[in-house]
């Protein structure tokens, strides 16, 4: 099994599940609220955070190239 994570913005979630859904026998992932910064992206040093979604993908080894960045 490989583990594949993804921090994208909260506005993205939709659009990338609705794309990861469309992979035959895609198996599933886990989504969870987190927040994060880019140290090149600070807005506010006071409360740097930013809200981010984070995407856990628990796939096997075997279909791991549907999941490769082209």
């Amino acid at each position: 099994m490989k583990d594949i994570r993804a921090y994208i913005q909260p506005f993205m979630l939709s659009r990338t599940a609705q794309a990861l859904l469309k992979i035959p026998d895609f198996p599933g992932m886990s989504v969870s609220d987190c927040e994060g910064f880019d140290g090149d992206k600070v807005i506010d040093r006071n409360f740097p955070y930013m809200p981010r979604k984070r995407m856990e993908i628990f796939a096997r080894m075997s279909s791991l190239k549907i999941f490769s960045i082209r």
